[in-house]
């Protein structure tokens, strides 16, 4: 088992990896994935919205930046579904 004082080693570590998580997450949220960081059950949570957003500025680098244009157009199109600019990837499904 982990000591106290490296289980909250762990916690804060996984805290400042997922802070755009942590900030949009709720209370009970936030404890589920506390809970399986102790567990040894739990991976970073990644922003689907946040990732998009650096392919599409990308893409508008290389020569094929015209096609950057409905990829835009898409994104646009999940923030304003999901209203908020924060997409976490566990939360899209079929």
């Amino acid at each position: 088992m982990i000591g106290l004082p490296s289980l909250l080693k762990v916690y804060r570590d996984w805290i400042s990896d997922n802070d755009t998580f942590v900030r949009r997450a709720s209370a009970f949220e936030i404890r589920d994935k506390l809970v399986a960081v102790k567990e040894g059950q739990v991976s970073e949570v990644i922003d689907f919205l946040a990732f998009c957003k650096g392919f599409i500025d990308t893409k508008k680098k290389t020569p094929e930046a015209s096609s950057a244009k409905p990829l835009v157009t898409v994104y646009n199109s999940l923030v304003d579904y999901f209203r908020s600019d924060y997409l976490p990837i566990t939360e899209i499904n079929y």
